[in-house]
């Protein structure tokens, strides 16, 4: 016996019946006891039939049936045996195990995963968890180890390896805790740790540039700001004395205020469009309260969410007309901005504008304008205003572009195909615009939030647009989809405004970070927990459930689970 692939293991066993005294005609096997056998099967031979009869009784551990069946005759000395050979074969079921080792097992490891969605500072919880589920694994193996060989077998390996990824996930909560100390959620030093490393660093900048003469004072504090944020050097601590400690403390009083002088008299340069309203108008606002120069570039620069710009804004910000799918306005903003530079660099481009039509494919006029405006202003937009504007980021080192996408560009949804198409595109051109720039030292950001309450997702204009378009549909392709597709799709839209979040402020935020931070991400996810599981789900779904789970029957009661949900 082999059971070194238990509980898949599989046994043969050999029988031998022999005979001298009966011919090869009359030797057959029948069970005995109550005319019955555990096999079920009719054994056929050219000379004759031997039929083994069946019983309910069978071996709860497992499937036996007939292998090779075979009667001969041997000759022995001179005389003449008749010989009925056959296999008998075990095959373990394994359903046993399935039910009380490898389902049992196998959730014990997901558990023990889940913990990574917990906050690193849970640590009752996720300490909790971990050794739950440590104990648990091992209570398994010694349960197992009772029942099993005294070899290894294919059960012992599959629980080594759910202890592995068990102890797995206890060792990178504490690397994660370990990490939390030192370093932000974006990967960030946190400013404790980098204090003392960047004190000296900066007393030492100070002390060679104060001597400095004044004429190059500016420039050279401007550049010693950015030594002290890049360089990570080690400091010296060979001033022990009183008075050295006193000297210090009064260069420091100085170099506080040469920073402060320097940050203000830095402006850096940036150009955002679709500023107004709606994401771009916030962050315009708040980049200009940072000090920056904004360029705003709005549609209309006449519009009330323009104006709000110039009336409660510095005089840093500026408001210039852009329509994104014109190629003479995107010219004359171009030049607009490298008038008013004043000689200074092109910091970040942050692309926003974006339009969005909700209804069918088939739906509107003949034709594909609504594809070709949605593609016009989502993707080709950006591309126009990005090319424009690479040559002045070209001339900044660690300059940036900034491109909007949306969740609708992973996930496809029914009734925005034009939209998701856009978004697609952005998505793509920004993947290579990365590696095509990152030689000039561009950094490339992708915001992505879901669906947010702007002017982007304006219920009233949402309803009139489909119902508009419902009316100019041809006469053939309305009574095939019939009036009770409006409100399927009145219905859908319902389900996406009510998860609607009401929290702008957490897409500018990204945005914002994107700008300021030294070293952006490539992706700034803007979503919750419950959207980042769906949204996995539905990625990882082939296509069939993915068409399953957009399913009216299916999409609006899950949709109702998050309603209000991520309203304040």
């Amino acid at each position: 016996m082999n059971l070194q692939t238990y509980p898949m293991d599989r046994h043969i066993c050999h029988y031998s019946i022999r005979t001298f005294s009966e011919p090869i005609e009359k030797v057959s096997l029948h069970w005995i006891e109550d005319k019955s056998s555990p096999i079920d099967y009719l054994l056929d031979s050219e000379q004759n039939k031997s039929v083994i009869y069946k019983n309910e009784f069978t071996p709860s551990l497992f499937d036996i049936e007939i292998g090779n069946y075979e009667r001969h005759i041997i000759k022995w000395f001179n005389e003449n045996y008749t010989v009925l050979d056959l296999e008998f074969i075990f095959e373990r079921t394994i359903t046993a195990n399935v039910l009380t080792v490898y389902i049992p097992s196998s959730l014990v490891v997901t558990l023990s995963w889940i913990q990574f969605w917990f906050d690193v500072e849970a640590v009752p919880g996720r300490m909790a968890l971990g050794i739950m589920s440590t104990l648990t694994i091992m209570t398994q193996i010694l349960t197992n180890y009772e029942k099993a060989a005294n070899h290894v077998t294919a059960v012992d390996i599959w629980l080594l390896v759910c202890l592995i990824m068990v102890f797995l996930a206890l060792m990178e909560y504490a690397f994660a805790y370990t990490m939390s100390h030192y370093y932000d959620i974006d990967g960030n030093l946190k400013a404790k740790n980098s204090f003392k490393k960047n004190m000296s660093l900066i007393v030492r900048e100070f002390r060679s540039t104060k001597h400095n003469s004044h004429h190059n004072k500016k420039s050279t504090e401007e550049n010693n700001l950015f030594k002290i944020v890049t360089e990570n050097t080690v400091p010296d601590n060979k001033e022990n004395s009183c008075e050295e400690r006193m000297r210090s403390m009064t260069e420091l009083s100085e170099i506080i205020r040469c920073l402060v002088k320097s940050f203000n008299e830095m402006n850096v340069r940036l150009e955002a469009n679709c500023c107004d309203t709606g994401f771009g108008n916030l962050l315009a606002q708040q980049l200009d309260s940072k000090g920056f120069t904004v360029f705003a570039s709005c549609l209309d620069p006449e519009s009330k969410g323009a104006q709000d710009l110039l009336n409660n804004c510095s005089k840093r910000l500026k408001v210039l007309k852009l329509d994104v799918t014109n190629d003479e306005d995107v010219k004359e903003a171009v030049n607009f901005v490298t008038t008013n530079l004043h000689n200074n660099n092109l910091w970040a481009v942050v692309n926003n504008a974006g339009i969005l039509h909700f209804l069918p494919i088939e739906w509107g006029e003949e034709g594909v304008d609504v594809y070709s405006r949605q593609l016009n202003v989502n993707a080709l937009g950006q591309v126009r205003v990005t090319k424009a504007f690479l040559p002045l980021l070209r001339k900044t080192k660690d300059s940036r572009v900034i491109n909007v996408e949306s969740l609708a560009g992973r996930i496809p949804m029914p009734g925005i195909s034009s939209y998701s198409m856009s978004k697609f595109a952005v998505r793509a051109f920004s993947e290579c615009l990365r590696n095509e720039v990152k030689q000039f030292d561009i950094n490339v950001s992708v915001i992505e939030p879901s669906v947010y309450s702007t002017g982007l997702t304006d219920y009233n204009l949402w309803i009139d647009d489909f119902q508009t378009k419902w009316k100019e549909t041809p006469e053939d392709v309305r009574r095939d989809y019939g009036p009770e597709k409006c409100d399927v799709l009145h219905e859908r839209i319902d389900a996406v405004m009510a998860t609607s979040k009401d929290r702008p402020q957490e897409v500018v935020d990204a945005m914002i970070d994107s700008v300021t931070n030294v070293t952006p991400k490539p992706y700034y996810y803007v979503y919750g927990l419950e959207e980042r599981v769906m949204t996995t789900l539905l990625e990882a779904l082939p296509p069939q459930f993915f068409d399953l789970a957009l399913n009216e029957k299916i999409y609006f009661p899950l949709i109702k689970l998050f309603k209000n949900k991520n309203r304040i």
